[in-house]
């Protein structure tokens, strides 16, 4: 009996230390990404963690451009996910990405309210206020500033641009009627803002937007969550979003 017992008290503390052990063995990973990922990276989060029920995840979303900053000033980021792969290439030349892919595409549109009336970029020269991202931090910033040059419009609308902190901001400012007009990405307005008055800006103006996934911190569990974006069930959540796959 007395081994018995033994035997039973033996076999419950492995189970309970096992249980433990397993528990412990929880992994976190940190995943700076663009703003105008928030939501269908939730989505994909959600996806992804019950499939690795070992594996969680932490967002921190910002402008590309500072984002990438805090990862050059020592931020622990596991995994960046930009929306302009110059961002991405200066921390590959900086050797603080150890590997990268290209993940999305996706498109500017102008977005306004209701008063407003307007047709095409020409028209921006009888808006009173623009906004866009800041082009030196926000990619969807730069990508307007270059549309709005080749389209021969920067010059006349200068004084009349407000920058934001990022796409989010833009999207606040037009919807509150702080301006009266917007360039956000077509994935800020698809899924939220449907029966927004949007245009489309012709990609022909700038350059091709394409979103880059890069990994910092080498893991299996950061090589999962790369992985995983680019599955099919993770790229079908961001068409939705009015993202467009990398061919």
């Amino acid at each position: 009996m007395g081994k018995y017992i033994f035997f039973i008290i033996t076999l419950s503390l492995v189970l309970l230390l096992a249980a433990c052990s397993e528990k412990k063995e929880e992994k976190i990973i940190t995943v700076s990404a663009a703003a105008s990922l928030t939501e269908p990276l939730q989505k994909v989060k959600e996806k992804f963690e019950e499939s690795h029920p070992n594996v969680k995840v932490v967002f921190n979303f910002g402008s590309s451009g500072a984002l990438k900053q805090q990862i050059i000033q020592g931020a622990p980021v596991d995994v960046f996910i930009a929306a302009s792969r110059k961002h991405v290439d200066e921390l590959v030349s900086k050797d603080l990405i150890q590997s990268s892919a290209n993940l999305l595409k996706n498109d500017l549109v102008l977005i306004f309210g209701e008063r407003v009336s307007l047709s095409e970029l020409s028209h921006l020269k009888n808006m009173k206020s623009i906004a866009i991202g800041t082009p030196e931090v926000v990619p969807a910033g730069d990508y307007a500033k270059e549309a709005l040059t080749n389209s021969g419009v920067w010059t006349d609308i200068q004084g009349k641009l407000v920058f934001a902190k990022d796409v989010k901001h833009v999207l606040t400012l037009v919807q509150s009627g702080n301006v009266d007009v917007g360039i956000v990405y077509k994935s800020d307005v698809q899924k939220h803002f449907p029966k927004s008055r949007v245009i489309n800006i012709p990609s022909s103006l700038h350059s091709e937007i394409i979103y880059p996934v890069g990994i910092i911190k080498q893991s299996n569990e950061a090589e999962q969550f790369q992985e995983f974006l680019r599955e099919n069930e993770s790229q079908q959540i961001f068409l939705e979003y009015g993202f467009r796959e990398v061919e």
